[in-house]
């Protein structure tokens, strides 16, 4: 998948990518919630870790901008993902 990004301030030569997903392995509750042994009733430290505040994780990166002020970055996006 590749994203682009147009109009940013030429001035600037790179800006910070904030990316979030929801797969298999990111900000997944089925997925840690079956890791755990897939418990009928959650202790409250397992729900705790089944849906912390802002559970969408993200990675980070900086991204060099070209000439015309445009961002463009590639990766991969696997099946039933999705970008929050």
């Amino acid at each position: 998948m590749e994203v682009v990004v147009e109009g940013l301030p030429s001035a600037a030569a790179r800006v910070l990518l904030k990316h979030y997903r929801i797969d298999e392995r990111h900000s997944n509750a089925y997925t840690a919630w079956k890791e755990m042994g897939s418990p009928q009733n959650p202790t409250p430290d397992q729900y705790a870790r089944l849906s912390p505040p802002g559970s969408c994780r993200c990675s980070k990166a900086a991204v060099a901008l070209d000439r015309r002020g445009s961002a463009r970055v590639e990766f991969s996006l696997p099946r039933q993902a999705c970008r929050c």
